[in-house]
């Protein structure tokens, strides 16, 4: 069924059943033979609903303004001759009303039988973004962010994509993150059981949904993510912000991205590796991640691609040694033999204007593009903390002085007079499309009002006091979203007289 634009969600929980009665002869009192009842499909009359089907659960979700009270439901049983009832009364297919505000049971029986299936419907109002349902097997939450569930993932276009309507896939999910993961909104890791093609985008297995829990925002990385597009950065994950439902139950607004890792449409590489300060708490050291002689955080292995970990600790220490050598601003010897300038330059200034404190110990990943070549930085990512709206580090709260430039290998090359005009050419270049990004940041709020609303509907964050919040911050969206503008426009006046 085609999709509208808005809606808005309303879980109520429902069960259908549908009853068989079976003919007896009058000569013959035998007991019918039990056959397996379902529903074959459903739907509602209004032609602008969602109405998506799974083994025991319906999902219904209705246009922005519409009533729940007086839904009329379109649908097949087999047997045909099957009878779909809700508390007690016969429904008939396009002729019925059912009230889906609050919690009813709807039973499917075997005419004259024994045979019958529940099925849940849960109802809602939806909004204009695409949206992603999950049905575990276990119908359990998802529990780890190490043990893989199986799940049944069904991704919606909602009318948002000229070549892609809707797709059905089994698959397995888990948590992930470090901090994030120990938020009520939890972030999760996906894989397909086969490279699905989602959302006009090329086919892949993995994806992760960022929840953006500590972001009061909700756009901190998307924004992050178009300036580096806008700075020609070789790959910028991709960015889709979505309606989440888990288990029929409606978890908020998610940003549907890339998992970082070695392909066609991701990174084009022969291995990724990160730095990442919490890489020993749950790898093992020449396995999951490698030390170096100058890094002060470990390097964990993100994709070995066709590489070896003996091989790019090799190779990493090798370029530090360069790095960090006599020679190290030599043209042919130095520290552009085994770095690369570009990519180093715009992954750092689009994480200073963020003065992003995860900047200088995680989520700092490089990448090769053949065993034992150069490394090349990037992608960007992890945001949600910048920009002025990280609690745990008062500096980083300040929108003047340096932080990333201060950090693990740049700071050194700052002592190269030609990495420095090199800084100031790329700022200067890309300075009109990094402002104008921020000054439209008000634009990108507006397209998903309805489902920013709903998402602090369900998760009322901007009054808490957990370690990573910015006291005496705004208590709306409205007040936290001018705070991070102000914030990045502040941050841009410095950098341009930095870097002009």
């Amino acid at each position: 069924m085609k999709e509208s634009a808005v809606l808005r969600l309303i879980h109520i929980p429902v069960t259908v059943s549908v009853v068989l009665l079976g003919l007896c002869t009058a000569c013959k009192k035998e007991l019918p033979v039990s056959v397996p009842v379902s529903i074959t499909s459903f739907g509602v009359t209004d032609n602008k609903a969602t109405v998506v089907v799974s083994d025991s659960d319906i999902f219904i979700q209705m246009p922005r303004g519409r009533s729940l009270e007086t839904i009329v439901p379109v649908f097949e049983t087999e047997p045909q001759d099957a009878v779909l009832m809700m508390e007690g009364d016969t429904l008939y297919s396009g002729i019925s009303t059912i009230d889906l505000r609050t919690s009813s049971t709807l039973t499917v029986s075997q005419r004259g039988g024994n045979s019958r299936k529940d099925y849940r419907i849960w109802a809602s109002e939806f909004t204009n973004l695409p949206k992603i349902y999950i049905q575990l097997a276990s119908g359990n939450e998802v529990q780890s962010k190490t043990n893989m569930q199986k799940a049944t993932f069904t991704f919606e276009g909602n009318g948002n994509f000229e070549n892609f309507d809707r797709v059905q896939v089994k698959g397995m999910i888990r948590g992930r993150g470090n901090s994030t993961w120990g938020f009520p909104k939890k972030p999760y890791k996906i894989r397909l059981e086969h490279a699905t093609g989602i959302f006009e985008q090329k086919a892949h297995r993995d994806w992760v949904l960022l929840a953006n829990y500590a972001d009061k925002t909700l756009i901190r990385n998307l924004l992050a993510f178009k300036m580096s597009r806008a700075m020609e950065m070789p790959y910028t994950p991709y960015s889709q912000f979505v309606e989440l439902y888990l288990n029929g139950v409606h978890q908020g607004n998610y940003q549907l991205t890339d998992q970082i890792e070695i392909g066609q449409g991701r990174v084009i590489a022969s291995s990724i590796i990160e730095m990442d300060m919490r890489a020993p708490e749950e790898g093992i050291e020449g396995v999951d991640y490698f030390r170096t002689d100058r890094c002060p955080h470990p390097w964990e292995i993100e994709d070995l691609g066709t590489s070896t970990v003996a091989q790019l600790k090799q190779d990493m220490n090798r370029a530090e040694s360069v790095a960090f050598g006599s020679n190290f601003a030599s043209e042919t010897k130095g520290w552009r033999t085994v770095f690369d300038e570009e990519t180093l330059i715009r992954w750092s200034l689009i994480n200073e204007l963020f003065k992003n404190c995860d900047a200088n110990q995680c989520s700092v990943y490089f990448y090769q593009t053949t065993p034992g070549g150069k490394f090349y930085k990037g992608p960007v990512w992890d945001f949600d903390l910048g920009a002025g709206n990280a609690g745990h580090a008062s500096t980083c709260q300040n929108p003047e002085g340096t932080y990333v430039f201060e950090g693990y290998l740049i700071k050194r090359l700052r002592n190269d007079a030609k990495f420095n005009q090199r800084v100031k050419e790329i700022w200067a270049k890309y300075r009109t499309d990094i402002r104008s990004i921020i000054e439209h940041a008000d634009d990108e709020a507006e397209s998903m009002q309805l489902s920013i609303e709903k998402n602090f509907k369900r998760w009322p964050v901007f009054n808490d006091n957990d370690w990573y919040s910015v006291p005496n911050l705004p208590d709306n969206y409205d007040g936290q979203l001018q705070y991070m503008k102000n914030f990045l426009l502040s941050r841009f006046q410095w950098m341009d007289r930095q870097f002009q």
